[in-house]
């Protein structure tokens, strides 16, 4: 069956979806205490993303990945745009969501931060938006790519 791909559709089964994971958990403790087994893992953190994407229609990795980190959760970081260019182009990731979630778990486990702290600095290289400030740099991820390829 191929289910219709308009927006209201996807929403609306998606919404549906989730209600009905979320009612499989007796309580919100449960809940967390369920999503604290999988970011206690270096192996398995990668797994809840993957469970959300199968799971909730609509909700990719990288947008469960999102949704994790900005629901608290700094072990979680999204693949965006800007985060699997720069790690592509510096060889870090394969620019897969996956790869580039892999690859941010692995440059905050060797400076010591957290893969939301990664994210954060990766995706405001790119994006030049200092939201804090409402200022927003001019900035082209794609003339630090070409400098950076230029200097190695």
């Amino acid at each position: 069956m191929v289910m219709s791909q308009n927006y209201w559709v996807v929403f609306c089964k998606g919404s549906i979806d989730a209600a009905d994971f979320l009612s499989k958990f007796t309580d919100g403790n449960e809940f967390v205490g369920s999503i604290q087994q999988f970011t206690n893992s270096e192996i398995f953190v990668a797994g809840l993303p993957k469970v959300l994407e199968m799971e909730i229609t609509g909700l990719g990795f990288a947008l469960a990945c999102d949704f994790l980190k900005e629901a608290g959760w700094p072990q979680y970081a999204k693949a965006d745009t800007h985060t699997k260019k720069l790690l592509e182009a510096v060889g870090f990731s394969n620019g897969s969501d996956y790869g580039t979630f892999k690859a941010m778990l692995q440059v905050a486990k060797h400076i010591d931060e957290s893969p939301y702290r990664v994210y954060k600095v990766l995706w405001l290289m790119g994006s030049g938006r200092l939201y804090n400030k409402n200022l927003k740099i001019d900035t082209s991820r794609d003339d630090f790519l070409k400098y950076y390829r230029q200097e190695i």
